[in-house]
């Protein structure tokens, strides 16, 4: 069950992923950050990196999208590996020639998720887009249908990753879309919405933990004249 909740409890879901930082000073110059050098696809066109995720220090993804020429409303995914010394290209699908990836988690080295959406029919709709690391490539899954998008992923394992995003009502507003991935397919999750129907919800991220609980965090609002965006919060016990 997925629920609205008064607020993020973000303690309950922090961890430190690939080992503890070290304690800073807020005014610390770097503070043991090093830009390392990433590659681009292509030096004439953009390339964004939007997620990032890793099972250990040597052995990290981040995922995004490029332009693969000058026209900026078509873009192909992008997934990049970190070993520990140097970033790397690894090839990954798109659907309808487009695509784009905006996060992603990993359980393990052999299994990662990353979600994103790509661009789909003669009306060109945002639909899901879904990819699975198995240790050796990336490859695209099944898609739900109707307009939607996915924007920020949470694994707790192999079989239980959770993605996050939105879908399109009729009206042409947004509202909640969840997904659960269970190691074999992905199926939508019924999720409340905050304010009237006639605005938008939208999700960006997601976290859970091992105990079952998922936390989910975004905005809502109307988004007309004068339009105020609010921050919208989710608590999920699913199965519960």
């Amino acid at each position: 069950m997925i629920h609205l909740h008064p607020y993020f409890a973000a303690a309950l879901f922090a961890a430190a992923v690939l080992g503890a930082a070290p304690s800073c000073l807020a005014d610390a110059p770097a503070c043991g950050w090093t830009v390392i050098p990433s590659p681009n696809v292509s030096d004439q066109n953009d390339s964004v990196l939007s997620g990032v995720a890793g099972s250990k220090p040597s052995d990290v993804w981040a995922v995004g999208q490029f332009a693969p020429d000058q026209n900026p409303d078509i873009t192909l995914t992008l997934t990049e590996h970190f070993n520990g010394n140097a970033w790397t290209i690894v090839p990954s699908p798109n659907r309808n020639d487009t695509g784009g990836l905006n996060g992603v988690s990993c359980a393990s080295l052999t299994s990662c998720v990353a979600v994103g959406t790509y661009l789909a029919g003669s009306l060109v709709v945002n639909k899901t887009l879904t990819e699975s690391w198995n240790g050796n490539r990336w490859s695209a899954g099944p898609t739900p249908k109707g307009p939607s998008q996915l924007v920020g992923a949470s694994c707790v394992s192999a079989t239980d990753c959770w993605a996050a995003g939105n879908s399109w009502a009729p009206a042409g507003n947004t509202r909640t879309f969840v997904e659960h991935w269970n190691g074999a397919r992905w199926a939508a999750v019924a999720t409340p919405n905050a304010g009237p129907a006639s605005y938008y919800d939208n999700p960006v991220a997601v976290s859970c933990a091992p105990t079952g609980s998922c936390a989910v965090a975004g905005n809502y609002g109307n988004y007309g004249l004068n339009g105020i965006s609010k921050t919208l919060t989710m608590i999920g016990t699913p199965g519960g």
